[in-house]
This record gives structure tokens, C-alpha cells and sequence, in this order.
């Protein structure tokens, strides 16, 4: 269950995203721009995102990215998957049947403890990021953010958003 750098940003994208305008889009420039990172890195995300129906861009004068619904019907699992693909974060290459006290494979017949409590883990990681959506994001940011942060923000997405 590490969560790479990548899936931080695609995240943060998305909610950048969630508070455009209706209608309104921003370019793949911008949105590196905004969070300082990689052009390239934000451009893969975006075709990743946009793969999996989360997001959907426009080219010309006007050109940019928006979300391709509603952020209520965005979680942060959808991203994770579109980003990350829909892996397990844990593999259990079963070691406790190495060594000198191993068994034979046949001894082994109820599942690794270790890999069983992962794997609850894992799934109670992926309920509670299918119950938080892009909306419920985006309402809690003006409690988060000081005034002069929100403000700045408000004036360079006016700048940015086509």
C-alpha cells in the first residue's frame, strides 16, 4: 500500500480539476505549473486519467483538461487505479517456506498469516478511498488554507483557465 509520488499528483490534479468552472478547462502547462512539477510526468497522468474516463481534454485556442464527471462520482481509488493500475500492494512470495526448518509445500495449508492480515489491510485502504470522493475534497480546502493562500490561488487559476 505505498503511495508513490505519482499518485500524489494525479490526485492533486483531479482536485485542482474538481474546482474549475463548469465548463472551463486548463491546460497540461498550467496544471505542471501549478504543483512545480514535471511537464511530462503531468502530461503521462492526464493520459492515464483520461484512459480511465476521470478526465477529458480539448485542443486548440481554448484547449485543456477538465474532469469527465461530476467530482461526487470521483474517488481517490479510481485515481489511484488509473494511475497505479489495480495491483495488490502487497505480493506475498510465501518465505516461509524457505530455509532450513521449511516444510514440504504441502505442510503449508492454511494461508500465510502475514499475507491474510495485509490483504484486510489492503482492503480497508481501498473501502475508505472508494468513500472519498473529489467533492468531499474540495470542501474542506478554504478550512485548510490561509486567506492569502486561497487568494493567490483564485487569481492565478483566473489567469490560467480557458
Amino acid at each position: 500500500m505505498r503511495v508513490v509520488e505519482i499518485v500524489e499528483s494525479a490526485a492533486h490534479i483531479c482536485v485542482l480539476l474538481a474546482v474549475l468552472p463548469p465548463g472551463k478547462g486548463m491546460p497540461a502547462a498550467k496544471l505542471a505549473e501549478f504543483h512545480d512539477l514535471s511537464a511530462t510526468s503531468v502530461a503521462k497522468q492526464l493520459q492515464q486519467l483520461s484512459a480511465a474516463g476521470l478526465v477529458v481534454g480539448t485542443t486548440g485556442r481554448t484547449g485543456g483538461y477538465r474532469l469527465a464527471k461530476a467530482p461526487s462520482k470521483i474517488t481517490l481509488l479510481e485515481i489511484v487505479q488509473a494511475v497505479e493500475g489495480d495491483i495488490d500492494g502487497f505480493q506475498c512470495r510465501e518465505i516461509r517456506q524457505n530455509g532450513p526448518c521449511a516444510g514440504d509445500p504441502c505442510d503449508y495449508k492454511a494461508p500465510c498469516a502475514i499475507a491474510a492480515a495485509m490483504k484486510r489491510a489492503e482492503a480497508a485502504w481501498r473501502t475508505s478511498l472508494s468513500k472519498t470522493t473529489l467533492a468531499s475534497i474540495t470542501r474542506g480546502l478554504g478550512k485548510q488554507l490561509p486567506d492569502n493562500i486561497i487568494t493567490s490561488t483564485q487569481s492565478w487559476m483566473e489567469r490560467s483557465i480557458r
